[in-house]
Parts: structure tokens; sequence; C-alpha cells
């Protein structure tokens, strides 16, 4: 079963469906044809295929019709199994939506990032590729308007860096950011996002977050200090 990390990892983009086209173009350089619309559609692929395939999420853009699929996944560690499936996710959402689909994989691991780049063969002259996020990919976001221009940006900002040198920034560009927003934010994933980058984050900054988000569901808190437990701040 998926973990807390990867569950707020993959809520955070199923909850915002522009963030994974945001991302194609302006940080892996994709061209992603214009679209009027992004919505998240039904993750089950297994309509096609006699055995079922379900990804991490699917986002459609649309322009009066499909014109770019994205499949989500979200990648924490290297496993072998899932470089079978994601050509399988291209072909059958291909299929079924009739328009150019691209594997987005956000691994925020950078090992694990360029384990999920190398190319997967499928045979005489056919190579799978998908499009992988990783640390590379996801910049330091310290200004707050530029956090709250880009929120779900910043948001996978900290939980990218939240753990390195410099992180205080990060973090309290995004939670000035988070000002605007209700503490009983409706959107489930970005609430536990929130909680989530809060706990990689040093102890100081950590109280902060704690103050803006008090109704945080419990296991988010739970998950948070557990993580912080674990690096001994």
């Amino acid at each position: 079963m998926p973990g807390f990390m990867h569950e707020a990892l993959r809520d955070l983009f199923l909850d915002n469906p522009p963030l994974a086209a945001q991302l194609l173009s302006e940080r892996m350089h994709v061209p992603v044809p214009h679209f009027t619309e992004a919505r998240t559609v039904t993750a089950d692929l297994s309509q096609i295929v006699p055995v079922e395939f379900r990804a991490d999420g699917v986002v459609l853009l649309e322009h009066g019709r499909p014109v770019f699929a994205i499949v989500l996944e979200v990648q924490l560690d290297e496993r072998q199994r899932r470089r079978f499936v994601w050509p399988a996710y291209a072909g059958v959402v291909f299929a079924k939506y009739e328009c150019p689909v691209c594997v987005l994989v956000v691994a925020p691991d950078a090992r694990v990032a360029a384990w999920a780049r190398e190319p997967v063969e499928l045979g005489p002259g056919n190579v799978f590729r998908a499009t992988v996020v990783g640390p590379d990919a996801v910049p330091k976001v310290v200004d707050p308007e530029e956090a709250k221009a880009f929120l779900g940006v910043a948001l996978l900002s900290v939980f990218t860096w939240g753990h390195e040198d410099g992180a205080e920034a990060i973090a309290q560009a995004t939670l000035a950011a988070t000002a605007g927003l209700p503490p009983d934010c409706r959107r489930n994933g970005q609430r536990c996002m929130i909680c989530w980058c809060a706990g990689r984050c040093r102890r100081p900054c950590w109280a902060d977050w704690r103050r803006r988000w008090p109704s945080i569901r419990t296991g988010c808190a739970r998950s948070t200090s557990s993580a912080r437990r674990r690096r001994g701040s």
C-alpha cells in the first residue's frame, strides 16, 4: 500500500491538475499544446488490458477535445516492475483518448530519478522513455510572491529541498503563500502536503507551520513527527 509520503505527493498533483502541465512546459521544456481545461480522469487503466493497471493519476488537457494526456506516477524507490508497466500506461491512455501521452514520473530522490530516466527497450526499434521530474527540475522557491503565484511548485520545492541547508527560507516563503488559505482547506491532499513539508523542515519553522495549520488531521501530524524523530531534529 502507498505510504503517506507517496499519497501526499500524488494528491498534490491531483488536487491541482494544471501543475503537471506547468512542470512539463516550464521545467522539462516539453511542448504542451494549448488547452483550456485540465482535469483528472480515472486512473484505472484496466478496461483494455486484461489485468488491472492503475496509475497514480491521469490528467487530461482539453481544448474542446483531448489534446494531451499526462499519466502521473510517484516513484520514491527503485521498483523494476514499474518500468514494465509504464509503457502499458502510455499505450492504454493513447488508445482511450486518441491524443499524445506523457508518463510523468515524480522522483524526489536523485538516484531514483536517474534510474527512472533509463530507456525501456520494448523490442526491435521500439524504446520507451518516461519524463522524470527529479530534484534538478524543482526550483528552490524562496520568494513569497513566487510561492503565492505557484503554490503547487512551492510545496514541491519544500518537499524536495526541505532537508537541505537553506530549507528555512524555502519553507518560510511557502508558509507566507498559504496565509490566504482557510485552516480547514478543502483540498485534503494539499493540506497533508503542507503538513508533511513542515515536518521536513527544522523545528523553529515547524512551530510556525503548526500555528498556521492547527486543524490538520492527526495522521499527518503523526507522520511528520515520526519523520522528525528519525532525523533526530
